[in-house]
């Protein structure tokens, strides 16, 4: 079984609840969507990879591991986009002893129920109307299956987060009714700010430094936050806020 890996490294997980611990990254190349905020644009085509084996993928996974190492992180790109491989590998390294961790937008709950039990952490995006990541005919679509990809995680007993990507303006009703929906499952919930990685803060802030218009009119305002925070807690237990911390360290 062969598939398309963008890169494969080992650093700290930048984002959610699990922050700060060791993973091995497998980066899939390929997805279907076209998020306004997306920060590996370089992995969105399949012909951005290389087509690795598996066995290939265990060795570059093997000669990585540490004493710190916590999981592996299926990350992408989309991982569900290319469902056999990624079911191939979870399932190698599971019987490895190591635990495993999906990254995911969620776009194919179907694809997700035939690897959900390889799984011990699963963190899906939820993405909103202005994210623009689909056609606006065919949100409603992708929006189904990410709240199936939810339900399909919680019901197989996975550590499940949920996350939502915030933008200065972003509708509060759409994040209640989101919420709302979410109410009944036990997960994790963050609201994730967009956030300017390190380089481009220290561009800023040098003499005649270019700042990036759609960079500063997307990150949120701090009052934004709570709102959100507010509205989310009404619904559910576990909510938290928590920005990209890869970025403001300036790691992978």
């Amino acid at each position: 079984m062969r598939g398309y890996v963008r890169e494969i490294f080992s650093s700290f997980q930048g984002e959610g609840p699990l922050v700060g611990r060791r993973q091995i990254f497998v980066r899939f190349s390929g997805c279907p969507l076209h998020c306004v905020y997306c920060d590996t644009p370089h992995a969105r085509d399949f012909s951005s990879g290389t087509l690795m084996s598996e066995s290939e993928v265990l060795r570059r996974i093997s000669a990585l591991r540490t004493s710190d190492l916590h999981s592996i992180s299926f990350t992408g790109g989309e991982p569900l986009a290319q469902p056999d491989f990624l079911r191939t590998l979870a399932s190698s390294t599971r019987k490895e002893g190591l635990a495993n961790y999906i990254e995911t937008n969620g776009f194919n709950a179907d694809s997700f129920s035939t690897t959900a039990d390889l799984f011990d952490f699963a963190s899906i995006d939820i993405k909103l109307k202005v994210h623009n990541a689909v056609p606006p005919e065919k949100y409603d679509e992708l929006y189904r299956n990410e709240i199936e990809t939810v339900r399909i995680s919680v019901d197989s007993g996975v550590y499940t987060i949920v996350k939502v990507v915030i933008l200065r303006g972003t509708p509060v009703d759409e994040i209640r009714r989101i919420c709302d929906e979410l109410s009944s499952f036990d997960i994790k919930f963050v609201i994730q700010p967009f956030t300017t990685s390190k380089r481009r803060r220290m561009e800023r802030e040098q003499p005649g430094g270019a700042w990036n218009a759609v960079e500063s009119q997307a990150e949120p305002r701090v009052e934004e936050l709570f709102r959100i925070s507010e509205i989310a807690g009404k619904f559910l237990r576990d909510v938290m806020v928590i920005p990209q911390m890869h970025k403001m360290l300036d790691i992978a």
